[in-house]
């Protein structure tokens, strides 16, 4: 029996933030799942999925970069190691396995398009333009 406490799921109190996710699990009970638990199971479930990470700079190689993402690349932040054109704007694409690694560069301001696989965590074969 339901305690004056108990309410319904659609009479809650909408919020931006909180501690636990209240779901309904597949034989219909209901689960309470913590909101990091919950954080866990999407970056389980979605590790293709790429984001803007960060501007690439001097300090940086292209043949390290070791996490999937979408990467800007700026002249005035100094070319980073390992690039197909020098001195160019554009953005290089990463998408970083176990098996292999694909980067493809796409140079804003030189024009041009570049990609490169590395199998197996082997050498870094040179970069093939795109026609």
């Amino acid at each position: 029996m339901a305690s004056s406490a108990d309410i319904r799921m659609n009479q809650a109190t909408v919020a931006s933030d909180g501690s636990y996710v209240y779901a309904e699990a597949a034989d219909g009970s209901l689960v309470k799942i913590a909101k990091s638990d919950l954080v866990e199971m999407i970056k389980t479930l979605l590790p293709n999925l790429l984001f803007y990470k960060r501007t690439l700079g001097g300090n940086d190689d292209l043949n390290t970069l070791e996490e999937s993402g979408i990467y800007d690349i700026y002249p005035e932040a100094g070319n980073a190691g390992n690039i197909p054109i020098a001195d160019a704007r554009g953005y290089i694409i990463a998408i970083c396995r176990p098996i292999y690694t694909l980067q493809l560069f796409y140079g804003a301001t030189a024009g041009g398009a570049y990609f490169r696989v590395r199998i197996n965590k082997g050498g870094w074969p040179s970069w093939t333009k795109l026609s």
